[in-house]
Order: structure tokens, then C-alpha cells, then sequence
């Protein structure tokens, strides 16, 4: 089998589990029909409407094969995209797309149109449907992505069904696939919780500690957004601190956010608090990682004995691996949670997680993302020091590609 020109992160090709609060929604799951018979599904809305946790419920009504692929900035490199995509599809199918992977080792890669037929030549040979997930795609800021990916969607293999699931609508040919019918969106107003959604959750969650009135003033200042209802029932806490929560719930979005996360916060013992808001500036963590960011003898507690806590209460976190070791935070609830860091750590003790993380990445050998939190913490002589210890491992191995992504990331 080709080896890819990069590393793989395999804990990026896992989809996301169920959470134990999820609700069950048949008139969106009741699309996955529609996505088995078009290669193209767009599933767009901002942060916090369930878009990933859909995509993974239709992957279980398909009864096909499927792929996931969560991106990240550093994915809008063609060459890193491809290589991902490859490995993504290959932990279903082994072996496969061995020609689109021989390409990505030369020195320069074919036209989007040509990379993308070859790729199409091979999902087609397969003979059996895929279904693709790419996850986060509005983290990629590359038109020789797009332009790949409209190429794969200009003659789309029968057997090949793409989600693109984003923030942002990507700068693909919607307007084109949208007339001709090969195209299925979804979009805030579907995610959004209708009123009865809103009741089935709160009811499964909480019993009968509120109030239908009281649920309704909920469904209406969250306005069905599916994280805010999440938040709410995690402020609450213990049941009798239901009402009260609900009774002070600002009228104004942005300040319900604020709020609920507030009142979540308050309810996590103050260890647990504390690594919270260190863990924020972390892509992803483990209980080894948590530790090494907390500054030594002002913990209190493990970093197995948090990362467990966080699992239990289902704090927005997202296993990234099947056995239970890396976890990321739902991006909504990281972005949360380093607005509140800022406020309560300030600009320097923030930067001083960020070289703990990089230190700590680096002696584990994820030299990427040590160079990327020692850049995070504006310290590029410790990135550039990364790169220099490790650049003879990278050209004995002919990791030119790799190689040039570090040096653009100076």
C-alpha cells in the first residue's frame, strides 16, 4: 500500500459518539433517504445546532460503508486534504485509492480536474456505495480544494455520497448542483428545536422539575438552539435550581450564552474548573496533556480523574479515539470557555498554557501542533527550534511536504 505524504491523526477519522441527551428527531433523520440518492448533502448552520451529531446519526441509517474526516485549518493544504481523505475512506476500505495516493507523492500535483477524475475512477471501481463525511469543512480556506471537490461533483461517482457539514456555505457550485437536483441542504431552521423538541428534551432530562410555561419561555429565548437548551439543563444542576434559572434568562442571545455559561461554570468544583479553563486552548486533550497545563501542586485532583468528570457530564466533550484517551470540547463550548479563560487567567497565564501544551506536544513527537501552540503563544524562536531539532528525521524520511507546512507556519 502507498504511504501517504503525511502523518495521519487517526483520532480525526473517528465520528463523534451519541450523547447520552441526544434526542431523537425523525423528521431529520427521515432525510437520509434523500442523502443516499444525491452525491452531494450540505448540512450548514452556525455552531451549536447538531450538524455533526445528524451526520453521524444518518451514517447509522445508510447501511453502507462511511468515512469520516474532521478538518482543521491546517487541512487546506491540497497534498494534507487529499492524504486525509485517502486514510479517512482507507479505515473502511483498506487499501484503496492506491493511484490518487502515488500522485500526492510528486513533486507537483495534477489539475484539480484530472486529480479529481482519477479519484472518481477509483471510488467508482469499488463497486460498493461510501458515504463521506467531511466534518468542520468551513475550517478550509483553499480554492484548489473547492475547485477538487466540484471536479469530483462535476461527474460524481454513483457510488460515492459526500456530507459536507460547515458553518459556512464553501465555495463549491451550490447554485449548479442545486439545479439540477443532485444537491440535499440543510440549514438552521431545520436544526433548529421546535417546541415540542424543546419539551421532549427538557422532560427527558429534568422530569417534571419545570413547568410547561416555564418550558415554553425557554424554547422562545433560546429561540430552539439546540446548545443553549443543552446549557440550560446543565445550569440547572440539581433540579430545584431549575425554575430559578430559567425565571433569570436574559432576553438577548448573546447574553443567554453568557449566562448559561456562567451558570455552568459555577456548578464544576473549582479543580475541575480550573482545568476547564485550560483545556479550552486545546484542539484536543487527554488526561496527560490536562496535566501538563496545569501548573504543578494547584491541581488537586488527576487528569484521568477530569477528563472522566467531563465524560459523566457530558460537557460538550467528543471522544476522538475508541479507547476513551482523547477527547476534544465541542468547538461552541471551547470558544466559551477561552472568552471566560481570558477574563479570569489574563493574556499571559494563557500563553503560558500555550508553551506547557507545546512542550508537552513535543516531547511526544506531534511536532505540528507543538509549532503551532509555541506560535500561539507568539513565541516563534521555540517554534522555529522545534523544526530545527527534528529537520534531519523529516529529510531522511523525504517528508519535503511536511517540512514545507511547518516552514509556512513561521
Amino acid at each position: 500500500m502507498i504511504d501517504l505524504p503525511v502523518p495521519i491523526i487517526r483520532s480525526k477519522l473517528y465520528s463523534p459518539p451519541m450523547a447520552a441527551d441526544t434526542v431523537r428527531r425523525e423528521r431529520l433523520l427521515s432525510l437520509a433517504q434523500t442523502v443516499a440518492d444525491v452525491p452531494l448533502t450540505l448540512v450548514s448552520a452556525p455552531a451549536g445546532y447538531g450538524k455533526s451529531t445528524l451526520a453521524s446519526q444518518w451514517l447509522g441509517l445508510l447501511g453502507c460503508r462511511s468515512a469520516w474526516l474532521s478538518l482543521d485549518p491546517a487541512d487546506s493544504d491540497l497534498t494534507q486534504f487529499l492524504s486525509y481523505v485517502i486514510a479517512a475512506v482507507r479505515s473502511t476500505l483498506p487499501g484503496c485509492l492506491a493511484e490518487t495516493a502515488e500522485i500526492l507523492r510528486s513533486a507537483t500535483l495534477p489539475s484539480a480536474n484530472e486529480l479529481g477524475g482519477m479519484f472518481c475512477n477509483e471510488i467508482d471501481a469499488l463497486a460498493e456505495p461510501i458515504a463521506l463525511v467531511l466534518d468542520d469543512y468551513h475550517q478550509i480556506s483553499s480554492s484548489a480544494i473547492d475547485d477538487f471537490l466540484d471536479a469530483v461533483l462535476k461527474h460524481p461517482p454513483r457510488n460515492l455520497h459526500l456530507i459536507v457539514v460547515t458553518r459556512r456555505d464553501p465555495g463549491l457550485s451550490i447554485s449548479a448542483l442545486r439545479a439540477l437536483g443532485t444537491l440535499c441542504e440543510v440549514r438552521m431552521r431545520q436544526l433548529e428545536f421546535r417546541e415540542d423538541e424543546t419539551r421532549a428534551f427538557i422532560r427527558a432530562n429534568l422530569g417534571d422539575a419545570i413547568t410547561d410555561d416555564e418550558i415554553r419561555i425557554l424554547h422562545e429565548r433560546t429561540e430552539g438552539w439546540p446548545a443553549a437548551l443543552r446549557l440550560a439543563r446543565l445550569a440547572a444542576g440539581e433540579q430545584g435550581a431549575t425554575t430559578s434559572v430559567i425565571n433569570q434568562l436574559p432576553n438577548d442571545s448573546h447574553a443567554v450564552r453568557t449566562y448559561l455559561m456562567q451558570e455552568v461554570l459555577a456548578n464544576q468544583p473549582t479543580e475541575v474548573r480550573e482545568y476547564l479553563l485550560r483545556a479550552a486552548f486545546l484542539d484536543r486533550f487527554c488526561p496527560e496533556l490536562c496535566e501538563a497545563v496545569v501548573p504543578e501542586g494547584t491541581a488537586g485532583i488527576s487528569g484521568r480523574e477530569v477528563v472522566n468528570d467531563v465524560r459523566k457530564a457530558n460537557l460538550f466533550s467528543v471522544a476522538l479515539d475508541e479507547s476513551g484517551n482523547w477527547y476534544r470540547f465541542h468547538h461552541l463550548f471551547q470558544s466559551m470557555l477561552q472568552e471566560q479563560a481570558l477574563t479570569d487567567l489574563g493574556n499571559e497565564e494563557v500563553r503560558d498554557i500555550h508553551m506547557r501544551a507545546s512542550k508537552w506536544f513535543d516531547e511526544h513527537e506531534f511536532l505540528t501542533d507543538a509549532i503551532q501552540h509555541a506560535l500561539s503563544a507568539n513565541r516563534p524562536g521555540e517554534a522555529a527550534d522545534v523544526i530545527s531539532r527534528h529537520r534531519k528525521m523529516i529529510m531522511n524520511d523525504e517528508r519535503w511536504h511536511q517540512l514545507g507546512i511547518w516552514l509556512r507556519l513561521l
